[in-house]
């Protein structure tokens, strides 16, 4: 759900000629893979939002390959019950869970994958960190440890191995990181501020992997920042550590003992590599341990607490970060109290345009990627306009696109010299799969695009598989099937798709109506706009003359998220999928947009968010659309996070044009979400007078931060207060004449409890009407299905009656 603070906004572009070729080529067998997983089956039961809802979400893919038998694990997500489950080659791949959590109470699991062929880790805990269900002890994660066995003959095993936030398992190690609170009065110290140290700590791995020593070690520790990331060289010897210490950071290496496991010697110290102001992340170790490789992101802040790239090109805080992508090499020291020495530094590829498509340029995964042979990386990049895949080479300056189509990259992974890639090349609104060939960049499909098929992604964890053998394994789904797992040959497109984990859900699910893909132009006409159109069944809702039907706009979360006409493979946005099914269903002619589309220049424009949300153009050209369609009467609007934004701002702006909303999260007032959720540690918001007033170390208390003090402060900051202020639904609060749901858990972590406090407090004081359904220590977007079931369920109910 994150960001509102780097929201992006995307371009339309509609799918070529030959795409539509390429789909049509496929067509049968996607049918094929249609009708293998049921036929729909009429009925004329009226569904239920349960119904609707009853469906299985998966995330987290990994697996397992030691030349004698292939593995599978991933998590489920059943009702709130969340699970892994195992699938092995050698007894048929048969779908096992050897997890047996069978509460609805609100907790996540990540799953680490295989410690050996008998064991995956995990961290099981609350979402959010919240008490969904009001236990009078918080509940806290936990790392575990369970046996694959269920999936292979053997026996079940579930252990609860250490309360510590553990991070990795890593050369026999137990890895995490930490904050301790050092000095403040109650340590004797002379200063007002207490201190936090940042630790990198851990503990020796037991060989089963069900124990660790309850003694670990601190690895590294500072009184800067945080410890953001991690990687231990190939021969163990060495840990880059990437240090955040706020408004810049610094990469580093630490020597280590050549033991089993690896440790830190007394006296050993860290080597900063090419230390500069600005921020370097990412560490990551060549294949054969001589290079390191990291991510240098520029401070461009203006004078008024903006990025630079907004008066030079247009990009208003709404670009990826301004990056390098740097090398340098290592020469590890003798003995591990020695010295490293660091030569050759080189900058592989820079963009201080653009900017570096982190998840504010769309979720996926992007990461950065040693090439096999060390000659180079692969990373995301946006030098084209759109999200790709680029390569850098060790001796030049510059890296490219791998691909030139005018089409975003989502995910991508590197398994030897083979690119795998998740785009939307084929089909604008779809997902499909590609595999490249790092030595020749020849393309080879491997899942063609469907209008209703999304292949190749996951809201966490892993993005894909491949085997020795070069099978892919990955996640898929239908309009009418949420996400299973498929196994099919990655150079081969001919060969047979094997499913590994059938669909089981609802009667009511396998019935969805198979939402049509729709574009209509912007209103100053210059993009295309694209959408997803759900319509009633003619047993639901005939057109009768004379009879409106109810229209609902949809608007999803992120803002940068987007939607398709299949399952979502986020199980959260899943069940909004289904929730709109479910309004089709029951008579609704129900619109998605996907606004603002696809591409940098639309994307990242001037203008949108709290700089003038011109996004909010795209939704009510969505609803004009709905309203052009025939018999379509009232229109309403519901949304999540920053769905529910574009909710509020209908509401407030359009209630002539929106009979009903329902926003769930909103933000309201633009100007409180961003100090609620500024990225920025140390520095003061574009709206504020005063720095915040924090404990961390070197922050002034009061007047500008340092980087933002200049001339033009003053003027800017209230130049900023007045736009952000008018690009907030809450300046509108008076114009609301339509009935207004509002939505949320008051331990959200990502929209501020007091945004819907205020508009309650304002909207009383205004006597306009306004309900509320609000979840005691829940999280953002709710965590527990019995919550979510009910907030889905107030949705649906409260548009059907005020839409008649």
């Amino acid at each position: 759900f994150r960001s509102f603070a780097q929201c992006r906004m995307r371009r339309g572009s509609p799918p070529s000629a030959q795409s539509y070729m390429l789909a049509s080529l496929c067509a049968i067998a996607i049918a094929t893979l249609h009708v293998s997983l049921g036929s729909a089956t009429q009925t004329t039961d009226v569904p239920t939002v349960g119904d609707a809802l009853s469906f299985t979400g998966r995330t987290s893919l990994t697996g397992f390959d030691d030349g004698t038998d292939q593995l599978l694990a991933w998590v489920e997500i059943f009702h709130g019950r969340t699970n892994i489950v195992v699938s092995a080659k050698s007894t048929g791949w048969v779908p096992t869970a050897v997890t047996n959590f069978s509460a609805d109470d609100g907790c996540e699991i990540e799953l680490f994958g295989f410690f050996s062929r008998d064991v995956v880790h995990f961290v099981r805990g609350p979402t959010g960190g919240a008490n969904p269900t009001h236990l009078a002890r918080l509940p806290t994660s936990s790392f575990y440890a369970a046996s694959v066995g269920p999936a292979i003959g053997g026996s079940f095993r579930v252990d609860k191995v250490t309360d510590a936030p553990v991070e990795a398992v890593v050369n026999g190690m137990a890895m995490w990181t930490s904050l301790q609170l050092r000095g403040g009065s109650s340590a004797g110290n002379i200063g007002p501020f207490p201190y936090d140290t940042a630790q990198l700590i851990g503990a020796k791995m037991a060989a089963d992997g069900f124990f660790i020593s309850p003694t670990s070690t601190i690895f590294f520790e500072t009184k800067h920042g945080i410890i953001s990331g991690f990687d231990f060289s190939p021969d163990g010897r060495a840990v880059a550590i990437a240090n955040d210490r706020g408004d810049h950071g610094f990469v580093g290496v630490l020597p280590l003992t050549s033991g089993t496991p690896p440790m830190p010697a007394t006296g050993s110290a860290v080597t900063w590599i090419a230390a500069a102001t600005d921020s370097d992340t990412e560490p990551m170790w060549s294949p054969d341990g001589s290079r390191i490789a990291w991510r240098r992101e520029a401070d461009l802040l203006d004078s008024d607490g903006r990025d630079i790239r907004c008066s030079m090109y247009g990009y208003c805080e709404t670009g990826g970060p301004a990056y390098s992508i740097m090398s340098a090499a290592i020469s590890l020291p003798t003995t591990p109290i020695g010295r490293v020495a660091v030569s050759d530094v080189q900058v592989l590829h820079r963009d201080w345009v653009t900017g570096y498509p982190d998840g504010s340029a769309g979720y996926g995964s992007r990461p950065m990627l040693w090439l096999q042979n060390g000659s180079g990386l692969v990373f995301g990049c946006e030098m084209d306009g759109f999200v790709k895949v680029c390569a850098a080479q060790l001796g030049n300056s510059e890296g490219f696109p791998v691909a030139s189509a005018p089409c975003d990259h989502q995910a991508f992974s590197v398994f030897g010299n083979s690119l795998i890639v998740t785009h939307n090349c084929d089909i604008i609104d779809s997902l499909a799969i590609d595999h490249v060939d790092l030595a020749t960049l020849k393309r080879t499909p491997v899942q063609v695009a469907g209008a209703n098929l999304v292949s190749g992604m996951s809201s966490s964890g892993g993005h894909l598989v491949m085997f020795r053998s070069g099978e892919l394994a990955y996640f898929q789904s239908t309009h009418n099937a949420s996400a299973f797992v498929v196994l099919r040959s990655s150079t081969d497109l001919s060969a047979q798709l094997k499913i590994i984990s059938r669909p089981d859900d609802s009667p009511v699910v396998r019935n969805f109506v198979r939402p049509k893909l729709v574009m209509f132009p912007s209103p100053d006409g210059k993009f295309t706009l694209h959408a997803q159109l759900f319509e009633p069944p003619q047993s639901r809702a005939p057109l009768r003359s004379g009879v409106a039907r109810k229209g609902v706009i949809f608007t999803h979360g992120g803002c940068q998220r987007q939607m398709y006409a299949a399952f979502h493979y986020s199980p959260t946005y899943g069940q909004l999928y289904a929730l709109n099914q479910y309004m089709a269903a029951t008579g609704s002619v129900v619109l998605s947009v996907n606004y603002r589309g696809y591409g940098v220049p639309f994307r990242a424009a001037n203008g949108s968010g709290w700089q003038g949300a011109s996004e909010y153009q795209d939704v009510r050209a969505g609803a004009l659309y709905l309203k052009s369609l025939p018999d379509v009467g009232k229109v309403g609007i519901h949304g999540l996070s920053y769905g529910g934004l574009n909710a509020m701002q209908a509401v407030t702006r359009d209630s002539s044009i929106f009979a009903a909303s329902v926003a769930n999260a909103p933000v309201v007032n633009w100007i409180q979400q961003k100090r609620y959720d500024e990225d920025w540690p140390g520095l003061g918001s574009p709206f504020d007078f005063n720095a915040r007033h924090r404990s961390e170390w070197r922050t002034l208390p009061e007047g500008p931060a340092p980087g933002l003090a200049s001339p033009e402060w003053l003027a800017s900051v209230q130049k900023n207060q007045r736009l952000a202020w008018q690009s907030s639904p809450a300046a509108y609060l008076d114009q609301i004449t339509s009935p207004l749901l509002m939505i949320q858990g008051d331990s959200d972590e990502e929209v501020d409890f007091q945004e819907t406090i205020g508009v309650v407090r304002v909207l009383r004081r205004l006597n306009i009407p306004v309900q509320t359904l609000i979840f005691p220590d829940e999280t953002h977007g709710l965590s527990r299905f019995e919550n979510q079931l009910t907030a889905a369920e107030a949705t649906a109910t409260f548009l059907a009656s005020n839409l008649e």
